[in-house]
């Protein structure tokens, strides 16, 4: 069965929402400069701790001290790299690769995707094909993302502009091991309740 991330966490309820409907992954940001309005960092590790979902980092920080702090001290086990790294950084990530699983963005309209996905398959975990910049909205681009599917070893995920009505024909077309979605159940700032729920379903019905 297909599994479902959420993406972009910004409370306790948003996480808990997601455990209640069995959703596996939730991201919250773990960017530095960014963590004044985020989730604050004891809180982080507590619900790290506690929840029954997995709890991604998502972040474009690859330095040796953030990372040993966000896998060591705050305790995930989940990082997804959300920018395209030069070689000095994925030798950084290479003496993290026993202690966490990576999760490494790929933008199927970029060039050079063949190369990088050559580059990181040895340290990833998994690949997820999403736009540059997420929580657009803008539809994955189906054509593209099956051609690099077609030349990976790796499980991935599938985001952008996922939502109730398209992610049955997505799931369909691309036999994702997880889908990833952000806007299309956000309101006011957080994930709705009535809009999470239907999308579940949505992935559940298109993968029995």
């Amino acid at each position: 069965m297909t599994k479902i991330k959420f993406c972009k966490a910004l409370s306790d309820e948003d996480i808990f929402l997601a455990e209640k409907l069995s959703v596996d992954f939730a991201g919250v940001h773990a960017i530095k400069e960014d963590y004044d309005s985020r989730l604050p960092l004891p809180r982080l590790a507590q619900l790290i701790a506690a929840t029954g979902v997995e709890l991604v980092a998502l972040t474009k920080d690859v330095n040796l001290t953030w990372l040993h702090y966000i896998t060591t001290v705050l305790g995930y086990k989940y990082v997804q790299i959300h920018t395209r790294l030069n070689k000095p950084s994925l030798d950084i990530l290479h003496r993290f690769h026993d202690k966490c699983r990576f999760i490494f963005m790929i933008d199927p309209s970029e060039t050079g995707n063949a190369e990088y996905i050559s580059a990181i398959e040895p340290i990833a975990s998994y690949l997820l094909f999403d736009q540059s910049q997420g929580g657009t909205g803008i539809p994955i681009q189906i054509d593209a993302t099956s051609e690099l599917v077609g030349r990976i070893s790796v499980p991935f995920f599938i985001a952008g502009g996922l939502n109730t009505q398209n992610v049955g024909n997505v799931v369909t077309a691309l036999k994702p091991f997880a889908v990833d979605v952000q806007s299309s159940i956000r309101e006011n700032r957080h994930w709705n309740a009535a809009k999470a729920r239907s999308f579940v379903q949505a992935v559940r019905e298109a993968t029995q």
